[in-house]
């Protein structure tokens, strides 16, 4: 497993252009949001949408897709929003550019060994695993084994 931090500009964009990295929330296995996804980006061309479009995406109404999904078939219904595609490819363009990944990247190296130990930040899977199981593996050990083990010294 690999955190996302720890990848070059060009394999975050792939990663993050993955449908997975859009929503990784449960779908029938015949909804793929990798082919708007490619489409968008193939249009894009690298550039942000505004150079397509003049209109700030904050005046226009509903233009993230918004939904409500039930969570275990009983009363766990959870509110969903997709961003607009076009926007987030256009913010991927913009997170991924060589000067802005290490901008980002150098901050957040600033913050390892603080007092807060960042257990949720994003990882990769490198095996047949899914992100979301890495992640949810990732997270266990980090916390839950932890504890345990603190757990055990007193």
């Amino acid at each position: 497993m690999k955190q996302l931090v720890e990848l070059s500009y060009e394999e975050a964009r792939k990663h993050l252009l993955k449908g997975s990295s859009y929503f990784n929330g449960d779908m029938p296995p015949y909804i793929s949001f990798e082919p708007i996804l490619a489409d968008v980006d193939a249009v894009l061309g690298g550039k942000s949408f505004l150079y397509y479009k003049s209109t700030d995406p904050s005046t226009l109404p509903n233009v993230n897709y918004s939904f409500v999904a039930n969570k275990d078939g009983r009363f766990a219904w959870r509110p969903y929003e997709l961003m607009h595609p076009a926007i987030y490819v256009s913010l991927l363009n913009e997170i991924c550019k060589p000067d802005s990944w290490h901008l980002i990247t150098q901050r957040l190296k600033e913050f390892e060994g603080g007092a807060v130990d960042c257990c949720s930040a994003p990882v990769i899977s490198l095996d047949n695993q899914t992100d979301v199981a890495t992640q949810v593996w990732s997270w266990w050990q980090s916390v839950e084994q932890r504890c345990s083990l603190q757990l055990q010294v007193f």
